[in-house]
């Protein structure tokens, strides 16, 4: 079992929502050997989270500040960015893909939402910029089949972008090595400068592993989860603020993790 792996079998157990199964089983353990105490600690504990996390109030407190840092680019920008006489690149980052929908054959994969809409800006800045664009993402651990900057490239192709303007970079897993293998490439061929491009809440751990890496980086987020004026209704528990928050939450801890290892 490769490192990868085992960091992801471990966050089944310690990250949400695994992390509450977890615990309600600890609080059972404590109820079985009689002490109460521990035991409503832990199932309080787990109904208040489980609410913080699944209402605008979690979203304000853990995906806000992730995303504040990086507003949107303009055409204004992107226009200022053209005209500079710096070779640049854009780069976009792989959110998943779909394997084993019913109906496919093996080998078939569809495109993620998280990675079409990166890859959708990605053609924006190219429409508007010229600029080559390089799409980077490998195999998930355990996949099989075709890597993910492959199926980038093909909704690019589609979308008209010319196949000589796209650089694939597909054997990064992480967003660890999208920033060293993609950074290699693109320092291999004379690039000086790169627009960034994925999601607006994961783009700080993005920046970060970047940065450092002889290119300028100029961040160009896309996909934004947080409303800067929920409703009364969304501070309530709720389905999406549930998804924005775990994703948060997964950036928090990947931001804990490179600032320990990295």
């Amino acid at each position: 079992m490769d490192l990868l792996t085992f960091r992801k079998l471990a966050a089944a157990f310690i990250a949400p929502p695994g992390l509450w199964i977890t615990v309600l089983l600890l609080a059972l353990f404590f109820l079985y050997r009689r002490n109460r105490k521990i035991s409503s600690v832990l199932i309080w504990s787990t109904v208040f989270f489980l609410f913080f996390v699944s209402s605008a109030l979690g979203e304000f407190f853990l995906v806000r500040p992730l995303e504040n840092d990086y507003p949107p680019v303009s055409d204004h920008k992107l226009r200022t960015l053209r005209n500079d006489a710096r070779k640049t690149a854009v780069v976009v980052l792989s959110g998943g893909v779909v394997r084993g929908f019913p109906g496919s054959e093996p080998g078939d994969v569809e495109i993620g939402e998280a990675t079409l809409k990166r890859v959708f800006r990605g053609f924006t800045v190219y429409k508007s910029t010229g600029f080559p664009v390089l799409v980077s993402g490998g195999l998930e651990p355990g996949a099989e089949g075709i890597p993910l900057a492959e199926v980038m490239r093909e909704t690019l192709l589609e979308l008209g972008v010319s196949r000589e303007d796209i650089i694939v970079e597909r054997s990064s897993r992480t967003t660890y090595e999208n920033g060293v293998n993609s950074a290699a490439i693109l320092s291999d061929i004379g690039f000086e400068r790169m627009v960034l491009v994925t999601d607006a809440v994961h783009m700080r751990r993005a920046v970060g592993v970047f940065q450092g890496r002889d290119l300028d980086v100029v961040p160009c987020p896309s996909g934004y989860l947080f409303e800067q004026s929920p409703e009364l209704l969304d501070f309530l528990p709720n389905r999406d603020s549930l998804d924005d928050n775990l994703r948060a939450l997964h950036e928090w801890a990947g931001l804990i993790y490179y600032g320990l290892r990295h």
